[in-house]
């Protein structure tokens, strides 16, 4: 068995080197703590905080200059995702409120990231009947 050809005036061609497997690129994973509330590329979101705590907020980068943000648009949204809309919904009574901390200037995004927290006020309960002395 040969392992060269053979060439002209009797020398032998030098064999190629052994090709080695293609490396596969592996993307980066992002950081723990960014890998389930980061959201989007051009508008880049990221939720923090608990729906059954104080309230959910979101920071939101990638606002460009003089784009209109009011928080009354928000609040429609929230609005129309309140519980309690429809027979099929929990018939939950919320009432959360957004307020844009950062990011805007006379209903106009700054440039830099949007700062927002939707705080959660609970319901009011009934106060509870006592209970009867044994």
């Amino acid at each position: 068995m040969r392992t060269t050809a053979p060439i002209s005036r009797g020398l032998a061609a030098p064999r190629p080197p052994p090709q080695l497997p293609a490396r596969r690129r592996r993307r980066a994973a992002p950081p723990p703590s960014a890998a389930a509330n980061t959201f989007g590329t051009l508008f880049r979101v990221t939720t923090f905080g608990e729906s059954h705590g104080k309230g959910v907020g979101c920071v939101i980068d990638g606002v460009p200059p003089r784009l209109p943000l009011s928080k009354e648009e928000v609040q429609a949204e929230l609005d129309r995702r309140r519980p309690g809309q429809s027979r099929i919904t929990t018939p939950r009574k919320e009432s959360d409120t957004c307020e844009i901390y950062s990011g805007r200037e006379r209903r106009r995004g700054r440039g830099v990231e949007a700062w927002s927290l939707c705080e959660r006020r609970p319901p009011a309960r009934p106060p509870r009947a006592p209970s009867p002395q044994a």
